[in-house]
């Protein structure tokens, strides 16, 4: 990603743009889908982990 951004900003933004619109929808759908008993498999705290948090984390995973 990083010589994305160095050699084709347009396309970087671009990307990062779409980024952002698909955590909506992933929150949404970690939201109202995902059974219960998997978002309590991914605990932190005795609290179950957020869809904003998976999706944060995997987008860290990329680097993006």
């Amino acid at each position: 990603m990083f010589a994305l951004k160095k050699t084709a900003r347009s396309w970087y933004d671009t990307i990062i743009s779409k980024v952002a619109q698909g955590r909506t929808i992933f929150v949404k759908w970690w939201d109202t889908k995902v059974p219960t008993w998997i978002k309590k498999t991914f605990t932190f705290g005795g609290t179950a982990i957020s869809g904003g948090a998976v999706y944060d984390a995997v987008k860290w995973l990329f680097g993006l």
